[in-house]
């Protein structure tokens, strides 16, 4: 879930999903670390 659209172009960008009315639906679990991993190498 995101709030502002900066934070939807990035999430988008680092974790390669898309955001329907600000929510994205994604298979399985993605843990904190990983997320922060892959938007530091942005």
């Amino acid at each position: 879930m995101v709030t502002d659209e900066s934070s939807k172009k990035l999430l988008e960008q680092a974790l390669g999903v898309r955001f329907e009315n600000n929510i994205s639906y994604q298979e399985g679990t993605m843990m904190r670390k990983t997320v922060v991993l892959m938007v530091k190498d942005l």
